[in-house]
């Protein structure tokens, strides 16, 4: 018996005592106020709070990256950026006044930054006789132009919205009813009234009614052009007499209510083949919604231009008054463009 070894039982209550007391301090290194847990559990909540930080700080990075890279489209360095130019232009206008505005309205990338900066591109050129006469002569930039709502309104204001007009498909200058074109419309109140003096690019002379028509009715009555071709219409200009000279409502000669219509069908003139290719417009006060046609010498006319959106072509055309504002219609100019 003395030369056998074992585990007294002592021995095992003293082993099992030091494993309780390491199995207490380790759980309370684990889980107490100071424990590893806590400890891991504090570090994971300043690192989502730093993470959040960071991630904040990068959104405003990248939103910052991105207003400087696009900077509304007003870069000018950057809009040229897209054609390579022989000359050296140091601002807009210079450019804008120069042979090779052409050449950036050539360039597909050049003509879609333009049209979205609308803060500084914009006004210069609504400013330039030269760059609003190169975009109507560009038939794909104009009819870009024509379908912007933003960009049409500005070229409707621009004291050189004629020159813009000038490239447009458009009634030529007419010497009677079948000169270059067809006209017709609603009858005359008189001789002294032609159906195409609207259509002369003449002065009005409300004495003789030289280049005026006034239809024998005021409401419900229409004048008309045919095109040799069909045409795709989005703009026309009205100058018509605002009043007769009495100063009173009753002697007052402009459309009220009115829409530009085409012809969709083969056959006679009545309403059933017409439909309106333009919405319908109300004039109720000619010195808001109308212009003085400062060139004439009789200051009572007005000149109103409306814009429009239609997909509707059609070789005929007409001018159709639902109600006079007054007793009579007086017409000096009907001009309609489009394009192709």
């Amino acid at each position: 018996m003395k030369n056998k070894r074992g585990v007294t039982l002592i021995a095992l209550i003293v082993t099992i005592i030091i494993l309780l007391i390491l199995a207490g301090v380790t759980l309370r290194l684990l889980t107490g106020n100071e424990g590893i847990l806590k400890r891991a559990e504090s570090a994971r909540e300043k690192s989502d709070k730093v993470q959040e930080i960071e991630n904040a700080t990068l959104e405003e990075y990248d939103k910052t990256i991105k207003e400087y890279l696009n900077n509304d489209c007003n870069d000018f360095e950057k809009w040229i950026s897209y054609v390579k130019l022989e000359n050296k232009y140091e601002s807009i206008s210079e450019l804008l006044n120069s042979q090779d505005f052409s050449r950036v309205l050539d360039n597909k990338e050049c003509v879609d930054f333009m049209l979205e900066s609308t803060e500084t591109i914009l006004p210069e050129i609504m400013k330039s006789e030269n760059a609003i006469r190169e975009i109507g002569k560009n038939n794909d930039v104009s009819n870009q132009i024509i379908e912007n709502e933003t960009w049409l309104k500005a070229i409707e204001k621009s004291q050189y919205a004629d020159v813009f007009d000038e490239f447009a498909i458009k009634i030529p200058i007419l010497t009677d009813n079948t000169s270059n074109g067809i006209v017709t419309g609603s009858p005359a109140i008189s001789t002294s009234y032609q159906l195409y003096y609207p259509f002369t690019g003449g002065e009005p002379n409300s004495k003789t009614g030289l280049n005026i028509w006034c239809p024998n009715k005021p409401n419900d009555s229409w004048i008309g052009y045919e095109f040799k071709r069909e045409k795709n219409i989005k703009i026309y200009k009205l100058k018509f007499n605002g009043d007769d000279g009495t100063g009173t409502n009753d002697g007052w000669c402009f459309p009220q209510k009115y829409a530009l219509q085409c012809k969709i069908n083969e056959g006679d003139d009545n309403n059933s083949n017409w439909i309106n290719c333009s919405p319908i417009f109300e004039i109720s006060d000619i010195t808001r919604e109308g212009n003085f046609v400062n060139n004439f010498s009789e200051k009572r006319w007005w000149s109103v231009t409306n814009y429009f959106k239609s997909e509707t072509a059609s070789k005929k055309f007409r001018l159709y008054v639902y109600k006079s504002f007054g007793n009579y219609v007086c017409i000096n100019g009907l001009q309609i463009y489009g394009r192709e």
